[in-house]
């Protein structure tokens, strides 16, 4: 980008050390990160209390993070309107976004008298993780996901960028508008993307300027075997939205009525939510384009993959894929095709061979959903099912360490 550069703050990656191997009950429940920005403030998660009842929505971003809040509401709210007819953001808040302060949002998530259904962008690690709670996470090729997001940076307007960076509490620089750098356009900004982290989060090497996908999604894939984790991929949903539908409302325990199970799935449509995208779109819409009529349909865009065939170069398809190598084959495989490899274990949970510890304690009689590793080891890929933890992941082939 030639002299554009000089504006993009350069990061120095170091890790930090996050024990994956200890999948303990009171591990997971804390926080082992800290990720703050101009977009989001993961210590807001420390004023959440948790309910059995609670769902939690996580992505990297532009994955289905919307389509899944009203797929699950759909299913809560039995295919109508939620109370008071309220948006999607309302109903179902992205917890860790700094907009609007904590002290006024986390009031109103613990006052929710209904089946709460959260939104979350954080790696796992980044937030806390209990066993009463379900976690759905939601993938999507990372270069779909760019595409998209594209277009959710280009649209911002003035009132996006007033309410992020100018929201008191911002750590790090403001967030950039597109328009900050003449002549930028997706290839060049894919360049970018790949390789480049934000200034406040120093152990990211991609992202710029939001967070890294790659990150994000192999820290949940950490936590695949868990029980109370399911994976969805955007490219399921898209060839079998009624069957995801079915399966998500297995996981979260909610019977099917088929009277009427129809019009939950058509409130799912891509068509629905385009329509109804004032509903769909934060703050309905008023982020995005002219003005918030405007907003919800560019927010909810296309709903499409494959577009960056016609924008990235072979040798940008080559270094994005060269990226995705670099995670466990299992998760590079899952996030490009939504397939999980033979033998791993989300492949088991999907054909139904994992079997969940009996409700009220693990197969020992403990208390403990999770059980501790009865000594250390280092991280190694591809995870299998370890017969001692209840089929909780843990590992035999070693390839890589918790450390980088």
């Amino acid at each position: 980008m030639g002299g554009d550069s000089a504006a993009i703050e350069s990061t120095t990656p170091s890790y930090p050390s996050v024990d994956w191997t200890c999948l303990d009950e009171e591990y997971l429940k804390k926080r082992h990160r800290t990720y703050q920005s101009a977009l989001f403030d993961s210590t807001h998660w420390d004023d959440w209390k948790p309910r059995d009842t609670d769902v939690i929505v996580a992505t990297a971003y532009k994955s289905g993070t919307t389509w899944m809040q009203q797929i699950i509401n759909s299913l809560v709210f039995k295919g109508e309107d939620p109370p008071g007819n309220q948006a999607i953001s309302d109903i179902s808040p992205w917890v860790d976004m700094r907009v609007p302060p904590r002290e006024v949002k986390m009031p109103s998530v613990e006052a929710q008298t209904h089946r709460r259904v959260l939104k979350c962008h954080l790696p796992s690690d980044a937030q806390p993780i209990y066993p009463e709670v379900k976690y759905i996470y939601v993938g999507r090729d990372g270069r779909d996901a760019f595409m998209s997001l594209a277009n959710h940076w280009k649209s911002g307007n003035d009132n996006f960028y007033a309410g992020i960076n100018g929201a008191p509490g911002r750590v790090g620089p403001p967030m950039p508008r597109w328009t900050d750098f003449p002549g930028l356009d997706e290839s060049k900004w894919f360049d970018l993307w790949l390789t480049k982290g934000w200034s406040t989060l120093p152990w990211e090497e991609d992202g710029w300027p939001f967070w890294s996908l790659f990150t994000n999604m192999e820290s949940w894939w950490h936590l695949r075997g868990l029980p109370n984790v399911l994976f969805v991929h955007f490219n399921n949903l898209k060839q079998d939205l009624p069957g995801e539908m079915r399966r998500i409302a297995q996981f979260l325990q909610i019977p099917i009525d088929e009277a009427i199970f129809d019009k939950q799935v058509e409130r799912c449509t891509f068509e629905w939510m385009k329509k109804n995208g004032d509903k769909m779109a934060p703050g309905g819409g008023a982020f995005w384009g002219k003005d918030a009529k405007e907003g919800g349909k560019v927010f909810i865009n296309k709903g499409t993959n494959g577009r960056w065939r016609d924008v990235l170069t072979p040798e940008q398809v080559a270094a994005y894929e060269a990226k995705a190598a670099a995670l466990p084959e299992s998760c590079g495989h899952w996030l490009a095709t939504g397939e999980f490899l033979p033998g791993d274990i989300g492949a088991k949970l999907v054909e139904g061979k994992y079997k969940a510890p009996a409700e009220g304690g693990a197969k020992d009689g403990s208390s403990k959903l999770f059980k501790p590793l009865a000594g250390p080891i280092a991280l190694t890929w591809p995870f299998d099912v370890c017969a001692s933890c209840n089929g909780r992941p843990t590992s035999s082939k070693s390839s890589k360490s918790s450390s980088k």
